[in-house]
C-alpha cells in the first residue's frame, strides 16, 4: 500500500458516521507484523484510530499469524457465508485483485458479503511495476473500470491517487538500496521475485499510482 493510498482511505473512514463504516471487515489484511511495522502507516493511519475508540475490525488473510482474525481464502465460498454472517458495514479490499486468477469473481464475492447499503473500499494499482503475490495478473484499472466490475453498487467516490517514485522511497530508506541492489545479482533465487526487483527499475523516477473506489450497495 502507498501511504498516500492509506491517506485516502482514512481521510473517507473517519468522515464517515462510525455506524456506516463498523464494523469492517480487512479482506488480505496480511500480518500485524506487516501492518504496523513493514508498513507502519498502514496501522497508524486506517486501523489505530479504530482500535483507540473500540470500533470493531476483523481482519481476514490466508497467512495464520498474528494480527489475523479469520485464515481463509475469500474465493471459498464457505468462508463468504461465514462473513456473510457478520452484519459488516463496509469491506476493506486493498490491492488484492492484482494477485487473484479472476479479480471479476472476487468483486462478486465481495459484494455478497454485506448487506444491502454498506460500502466496499477498493484499491488497485494503476501505474505500478509488476508484483507476484503469488502472482500478478497485472490488472490495473482506472477507477471508472474498476466500478464497473462491482455490479449492483453506486460509486460514492473514485480518484487515482499519485504517489511517490522508487527514487524516492530509496532516498527515505538507504538500507534498501543495498537489499535491491544484492536481490538484483541474485537471478536464480526466486526468479519470479527477481522479476519484480527488475521491473521495478522502470519506475525509478515515475510516481506509482493507484486506483481508489468507494462504492455502496445499493438497497
Amino acid at each position: 500500500m502507498l501511504k498516500e493510498e492509506a491517506i485516502w482511505l482514512a481521510d473517507w473512514i473517519y468522515r464517515m458516521p462510525v455506524k456506516d463504516v463498523f464494523p469492517l471487515c480487512n479482506i488480505g489484511s496480511s500480518t500485524l507484523e506487516y501492518r504496523a511495522k513493514k508498513q507502519p502507516f498502514i496501522d497508524e493511519l486506517i486501523f489505530k484510530p479504530a482500535r483507540d475508540k473500540g470500533l470493531p475490525v476483523i481482519h481476514v488473510d490466508l497467512k495464520s499469524a498474528r494480527g489475523v482474525d479469520i485464515v481463509g481464502d475469500i474465493s471459498n465460498p464457505e468462508l463468504i457465508r461465514k462473513l456473510s454472517q457478520y452484519n459488516f458495514k463496509s469491506i476493506l479490499c486493498a490491492n488484492i485483485l492484482e494477485h487473484v486468477k479472476s479479480p471479476g469473481e472476487l468483486c462478486s464475492s465481495l459484494t455478497s458479503i454485506i448487506p444491502n447499503g454498506s460500502y466496499l473500499m477498493v484499491t488497485v494499482p494503476y501505474k505500478y511495476p509488476y508484483h507476484p503475490d503469488p502472482i500478478d495478473n497485472m490488472f490495473r484499472p482506472t477507477p471508472l473500470e474498476l466500478a464497473d466490475l462491482f455490479i449492483n453498487t453506486k460509486t460514492v467516490k473514485g480518484e487515482i491517487v499519485i504517489g511517490r517514485s522508487f527514487i524516492d522511497e530509496l532516498r527515505e530508506e538507504p538500507m534498501r538500496i543495498i537489499k535491491w541492489l544484492a536481490r538484483l545479482a541474485m537471478p536464480y533465487y526466486q526468479p519470479m521475485n527477481w522479476l519484480s526487483n527488475v521491473a521495478i527499475i522502470t519506475y525509478l523516477f515515475t510516481n506509482f499510482k493507484v486506483s481508489c473506489l468507494i462504492s455502496q450497495k445499493l438497497r
